[in-house]
């Protein structure tokens, strides 16, 4: 489905008409619809189907997920993906002209000589955070279930 979106512009004979749309699909679909439809599984799975949810989650894995994780279902992860989104909607919006930017952009771009932006380092900071924090709480969880199934072995 996607070689008219790629072969887009050869008969034309320019490369960036085929650049353009093959642009305009990734902005449609890689970052607009693959958020909002991450939104509408997340709620899903944490408002709709609520315990039968948690159980699927923990469906044959070795090392189970503890009830702690139904708010984050509920709350924080659909919070943090609308957020993304519309920050996302907003500079598409304001790359394609529709509305005008209320901040300058990229201040520090200019003295960065890659170009990252702040809301780059803090997204970056976020997500690490989370990816790392989850691992480290997970990591404990485990070898606190370990030892306690050592225990437990050592004790009969």
């Amino acid at each position: 489905m996607g070689i008219p979106f790629i072969l887009n512009g050869f008969l034309a004979g320019g490369l960036g008409k085929k650049l353009a749309l093959l642009g305009k699909m990734d902005i449609v679909i890689g970052q607009l619809a693959l958020p909002a439809f991450g939104f509408l599984s997340i709620i899903a799975v944490g408002w709709f189907m609520g315990k039968k949810g948690y159980e699927e989650i923990n469906k044959g894995a070795r090392h189970k997920i503890g009830r702690w994780i139904m708010p984050w279902l509920r709350w924080v992860v659909p919070i943090f993906i609308s957020l993304l989104f519309f920050l996302t909607l907003i500079r598409v919006l304001q790359d394609l002209g529709k509305i005008p930017r209320i901040l300058p952009t990229a201040p520090i771009a200019e003295f960065s000589p890659i170009g990252i932006t702040p809301s780059t380092v803090v997204m970056i900071v976020l997500i690490c955070g989370m990816i790392w924090g989850g691992f480290i709480f997970m990591t404990a969880r485990v070898v606190m279930v370990e030892k306690e199934k050592k225990r437990l072995r050592e004790a009969r």
